[in-house]
């Protein structure tokens, strides 16, 4: 028997050395990935949960850091919206820019994004507002759009990288904890909040990614296998819009984020099915024809974040004039 005890300490003290050199070790790589990335937060901190659909949105009053390339800038004004730096309180036309995070500017800073480079453009005569909430799709565009007087002026720009997706229900595959967004799932709710903003954690996502060969979903419209499902809801996506053209009529503009791979024919190559020639299997809403510019563009990589179908700064900047054109058109047609 005291041989039996004696082994089952030597295991144990072997044990508690390994669980301690295991933290020892993981908080010496979670020190320098700190050190290395200056601090900054790498996942968001500026969301909560909501009880109305899609039952998260961005907290109010918040102004966060947040690493993706680089160090950027995200701050919300008391209604809970990305501020736009510049827009005036007392302008007399209001412009309402919806959309998700390609609108949102996500990995972009406060006065990079599409609403704040418009505004920039249009000038103090015009107040342009961000409400691009990340995760979201055409329900809560329809939503959003509901809840606008119908005297100001709406632009919805789409995002084909996932639009049609989140156009199957209303109800999001998205929750908000500790601050940032996730997957609704058993796994994503019981992950605790310290394992969600650790460097560590960070670090073994991206080298997951990037070893274990996870392509993205081609965009629906372009995913031969899916012609049926994309015709539905492309109708869907109509009839959720068409009371609001109805109601705001030229005051109404549609745009679309074109999927990134239709520029830049080396990002196909991280989606799945595999297309060599792709072909739109529907028509979109869209005034504003974002992807010819791009299209025209001579570097066309840069229009995207490296390694993200995100607009980058220039691209936001790109299609933010792309607005202002068709908006100041209308406007001076009335």
């Amino acid at each position: 028997m005291s041989n039996v005890w004696l082994r089952i300490k030597s295991l144990a003290r072997r044990a508690t050395a390994v669980v301690v050199i295991l933290i020892g070790f993981l908080a010496i790589t979670e020190f320098t990935l700190g050190a290395i990335y200056h601090w900054q937060p790498l996942s968001a901190t500026y969301f909560e949960t909501f009880e109305e659909p899609p039952h998260f949105r961005l907290r109010a009053n918040v102004s966060a850091m947040q690493l993706f390339e680089q160090p950027v800038r995200v701050t919300t004004n008391s209604e809970g919206l990305r501020i736009v730096p510049g827009a005036p309180e007392g302008a007399g036309v209001v412009i309402h820019v919806i959309g998700d995070s390609q609108v949102f500017g996500s990995g972009l800073s406060d006065d990079q994004t599409i609403p704040s480079r418009l505004q920039v453009i249009l000038g103090s005569q015009f107040k342009v507002i961000n409400h691009g909430l990340p995760a979201t799709g055409p329900f809560y565009y329809a939503q959003e759009m509901s809840e606008i007087d119908a005297a100001d002026w709406v632009v919805c720009i789409q995002s084909e990288m996932n639009d049609m997706e989140d156009s199957y229900s209303p109800l999001s595959q998205t929750c908000s904890r500790c601050g940032t967004l996730l997957t609704d799932s058993a796994e994503g709710r019981a992950l605790p909040c310290f394992i969600m903003r650790s460097y560590s954690f960070h670090l073994a996502l991206n080298l997951w990614d990037r070893f274990a060969d996870r392509r993205q979903p081609l965009p629906l419209d372009f995913n031969p296998r899916a012609p049926v499902a994309a015709t539905v809801l492309a109708r869907r996506i109509h009839d959720l819009f068409q009371p609001q053209v109805q109601l705001r009529g030229n005051h109404l503009i549609f745009g679309l984020v074109p999927w990134d791979g239709l520029i830049v024919p080396a990002r196909r190559r991280e989606y799945s099915p595999a297309v060599d020639q792709p072909r739109r299997l529907v028509e979109w809403t869209d005034d504003l024809k974002i992807e010819d510019v791009f299209r025209q563009d001579a570097d066309r990589e840069s229009l995207f974040l490296k390694n993200d179908p995100h607009l980058s700064a220039r691209g936001a900047e790109i299609a933010a004039a792309v607005v202002a054109g068709e908006f100041l058109k209308r406007y001076h047609e009335r």
